[in-house]
């Protein structure tokens, strides 16, 4: 699924026309679709008093649209004029044709008391201020308009994006309207995903508004939001003569004394997700330990070090053991030390498998950025915020402002695919494209959900699947598996336990 600047839905709207469809016929259909979801939202709108704020440019001319819909629907509609009249000529037919269908007019400045008293007994709100070209912040004389709309207990929904935010990058510079919904006209664009600490976007409903396929051939759209089709297009179905060796031998490089639960989380994630063959390479003396928890793998005791860690004495037979792999994971549970950053760099230099590399594997690259440069092996990186501040060396504030940005550069400039985890996780490709994962709730918020994801995403690269389409499957499926357990057993109560036990429930539709 696409995801475009407000620029590159100018231009596909321009090729639209381009085509045949005209600029008033688009405001038609966008207007007409946001009705669309009102209604299926709200079922019925008979008498529903419905206060629609339109702004003088063509989101407004959507608003007026919209409002006119809703009076043949039966609601009670009050538009206010924000800002002055249309100044478009298709957005003042729009306008003409609501004071044609019997509905009021107010204007925004003239009588605040009697717009505050119909907003408090409203029930819907329409916000079509201001449409995806919004920049800067909102007037200071439609301040009044913003705070009377967020008082009010009225469901409010906004056409393309909340009237005060950027659609670009979703920020927020003053005032902003706070949608319960937001319709998204044709292609999600980048606010739609933003992360601000207020949600203003609400949820985000997709609606299309006519224009085919053909006019998305100009642009140059290198940002995508991950669906269910993206995720599972890659998944391989099994054959009935399969075996193990079929799909995949996945060595891990995990675990150390005290920190026995990321091996273990790691390798039965990799497990459920479908490798044939995993092993596990863990210190001699946390064998026991993890072979209390885990029976499938198969174990690799490896020399340790002063610090309950692998010791760079165990690299002989890592190297020799990858000579066998169709991937390695790197990283969970590892413990950073000067024997972790060695056995990093070496990996880096002489693997010639495919690297995941997750935790104190980051960690130890951090510490000595030059050895990613010495990979000629396929790489992944998972980094959460603090650990991509330690790779390039900024603030983890700086970064999550600028994180489809930072991860892209990073990402063609390293040659790997890079996973940004946190909400919404970004996966960008060593060509610079962006993927945004659409799965997922704050209950992943706990340690192990990292360590799970590392697991799926290096199961999926030892099968056969490429990085990039590896990580895209794995960040999705991993976050469907969590929504499954919150709703099983609530955000709050959840652990990644628990997300590994719903792992079923999103490759049941392998099995089809």
């Amino acid at each position: 699924m696409r995801i475009l600047t407000c620029e590159q839905m100018r231009e596909v709207e321009k090729a639209a026309v381009g085509e045949g469809l005209s600029y008033l016929q688009l405001m038609e259909n966008a207007g007409t679709a946001a009705f669309n979801c009102i209604l299926q939202r709200e079922r019925s709108l008979v008498d529903k008093k419905c206060i629609v704020l339109c702004g003088s440019g063509n989101n407004g001319g959507d608003g007026y649209v919209a409002a006119r819909k809703l009076v043949l629907a039966g609601a009670l509609v009050y538009c206010v004029m924000v800002g002055g009249p249309p100044r478009s000529a298709e957005a003042t037919e729009m306008y003409n044709l609501f004071i044609n269908s019997e509905g009021e007019v107010g204007l925004a400045d003239e009588d605040r008391a009697e717009l505050n008293r119909r907003m408090l007994k409203s029930d819907i709100v329409v916000d079509a201020i201001f449409g995806t070209g919004f920049k800067g912040a909102l007037p200071e004389k439609l301040n009044f308009i913003v705070e009377m709309c967020n008082l009010s207990e009225a469901t409010t929904y906004s056409i393309d994006i909340p009237s005060g935010m950027d659609g670009d990058t979703g920020g927020v510079s003053a005032k902003c309207i706070r949608a319960d919904v937001t319709i998204a006209l044709e292609a999600l664009k980048p606010a739609h995903l933003s992360t601000n600490d207020t949600d203003y976007i609400g949820e985000v409903q997709l609606v299309r508004i006519g224009i085919k396929e053909d006019a998305y051939r100009g642009v140059n759209c290198k940002t995508f939001y991950i669906d269910d089709y993206m995720a599972y297009v890659s998944l391989k179905k099994r054959p009935k003569n399969s075996n193990k060796g079929a799909f995949g031998k996945l060595l891990c490089v995990c675990g150390s004394v005290g920190m026995t639960g990321a091996a273990v989380l790691s390798t039965q994630s990799a497990m459920k997700s479908g490798t044939g063959l995993v092993y596990l390479a863990s210190p001699l003396s946390v064998i026991p330990v993890l072979a209390s928890h885990l029976v499938e793998q198969i174990f690799l005791p490896m020399p340790e070090n002063k610090y309950g860690s692998l010791s760079r004495e165990a690299l002989p037979k890592l190297l020799e053991s990858l000579e066998s792999m169709t991937a390695a994971l790197v990283g969970c549970g590892m413990r950073s030390n000067p024997d972790t950053a060695f056995i990093m760099r070496e990996l880096l230099e002489k693997s010639k498998c495919p690297l995941i590399i997750d935790a104190d594997g980051i960690n130890a690259i951090a510490s000595d950025i030059d050895m990613l440069h010495k990979h000629k092996q396929d790489l992944v990186l998972t980094p959460h915020l603090g650990e991509m501040s330690r790779l390039i060396g900024q603030p983890v504030d700086y970064i999550n402002s600028n994180r489809a940005k930072i991860a892209a550069e990073f990402a063609v400039k390293n040659r790997l695919t890079l996973v940004l985890k946190g909400s919404n996780t970004i996966v960008a490709a060593p060509n610079g494209e962006i993927f945004i994962n659409s799965t997922g709730n704050p209950g992943l918020a706990k340690a192990g959900s990292g360590d799970l994801l590392a697991g799926m995403a290096a199961s999926f690269v030892a099968q056969g699947l490429n990085p990039v389409h590896a990580a895209m499957s794995a960040v999705y499926l991993h976050g469907l598996a969590a929504d499954y357990t919150a709703k099983r057993l609530s955000q709050y109560s959840m652990t990644a336990s628990d997300v590994l036990d719903d792992y079923y429930e999103v490759f049941k539709e392998c099995d089809l």
